[in-house]
């Protein structure tokens, strides 16, 4: 058996790198294709790393089957889809290679050349990336065709969305593939044109970058501001909990600069973020079940900040004309697990919330007032 759509089959896939979402990813798609007697490879240089990832799989595993009620029969073939090793060559015979390793465009590159010997070439490789183009991966490959970016969300196994951005030469059907592979493990695609940071990050990059601003002016606590968030925007965790579950600080740095120099420059890294960073701490955020209490003259001010910063970047987004806006809405609110940014502003009226877009411009010199959206807010009604 195999996974099988049209003329692509999928026996062998194989994940490169065991680190932070690696064996979220492989677990995903384990736990869709087991039944379908696909083999499910993660490989990483680090024995270490491997033995972490194990463990985690194992943990998901247990977990996984006592929740779906398998037998001892269906547990042990899930176990047993899973290989993991430390020798690349361990990857031919794939079908489907998903490399995870940190943002890093010349490591990626790397990765793609030493593959190249040992895999076979209508193999599908997929990078997983959180803001490099796909164009920076693959330019000074071959293979085009069977090469895109996607880009999985925290937690890779749970959450649905998944943004799929393709080369020039990626083949269509390779797109059309990738659509409906990842809706059988359950995933919600969004196809999004090259651009750094695709269509979502730019948005949690944001919203982060206020959320740092706002510490700067003393406007809250790290707790506060987190909870202002949630409350405001709907978010199930604030930016600040955010980063720290997901271990993406580093990342998030790389990110701004990214965004920076390729869209817009009032992206920046912030001196809060750089030290929690170069110190490798985490955020000092409140537990899941405290009371955080917010004062009312600081509330007003938040709120403003937020709302204000949401509608004008989903609007920088829709001036970008990347992706498709009823499907960035849905994908956006399922990605970041946050309120559907149109809809929201349909909400609370199309002239409410380009007054809102207006001041965050105003106060924010280097973001440019966004032209489309009026159009596209109109549309929907």
């Amino acid at each position: 058996m195999a996974y099988q759509y049209k003329d692509q089959s999928i026996n062998k896939i194989s994940i490169i790198g065991a680190g932070n979402i690696g064996p979220d990813i492989a677990f995903l798609i384990a736990k869709r294709l087991f039944d379908l007697d696909v083999t499910v490879l993660l490989e990483d240089v680090s024995p270490s790393s491997l033995i972490q990832a194990q463990t985690r799989i194992e943990q998901k595993i247990e977990q996984f089957s006592q929740n779906q009620n398998h037998s001892s029969q269906q547990k042990s073939k899930l176990r047993q889809s899973f290989h993991f090793s430390n020798n690349m060559k361990e990857v031919i015979g794939s079908d489907m290679i998903i490399e995870t390793a940190t943002e890093n465009p010349s490591l990626k590159n790397l990765i793609f050349k030493q593959l190249k010997s040992v895999v076979k070439e209508k193999c599908i490789k997929l990078s997983n990336s959180s803001y490099i183009t796909p164009e920076t991966i693959f330019d000074k490959l071959d293979g085009h065709e069977n090469s895109a970016v996607v880009h999985y969300f925290y937690p890779a196994d749970k959450n649905e969305a998944i943004e799929i951005i393709s080369l020039e030469k990626t083949d269509p059907d390779l797109i059309e593939f990738l659509f409906e592979f990842n809706r059988f493990l359950g995933k919600d695609p969004l196809y999004v044109k090259s651009s750094y940071g695709y269509a979502i990050n730019p948005i949690f990059a944001g919203l982060c970058q206020i959320a740092f601003g706002c510490l700067e002016k003393g406007l809250g606590t790290v707790q506060q501001i987190d909870q202002s968030a949630k409350d405001i925007l709907g978010l199930l965790i604030g930016p600040f909990t955010a980063l720290n579950l997901s271990g993406g600080n580093l990342i998030l740095e790389h990110g701004l600069l990214g965004l920076r120099d390729s869209l817009s420059e009032w992206f920046v890294p912030n001196q809060h973020l750089s030290e929690i960073v170069l110190n490798g701490e985490l955020w000092k955020t409140s537990p899941r079940d405290q009371t955080v209490i917010i004062p009312e003259e600081k509330s007003g001010i938040l709120r403003q900040k937020f709302l204000d910063g949401y509608f004008a970047l989903t609007s920088f987004i829709m001036d970008l004309e990347i992706c498709d806006p009823k499907e960035f809405n849905r994908i956006c609110s399922k990605a970041l697990s946050i309120k559907a940014p149109l809809e929201y502003m349909s909400e609370i009226g199309i002239d409410n919330s380009l007054m809102m877009i207006k001041r965050f411009c105003k106060d924010n010199k280097d973001f440019t007032y966004p032209i489309k959206i009026e159009n596209i807010l109109k549309n929907r009604v």
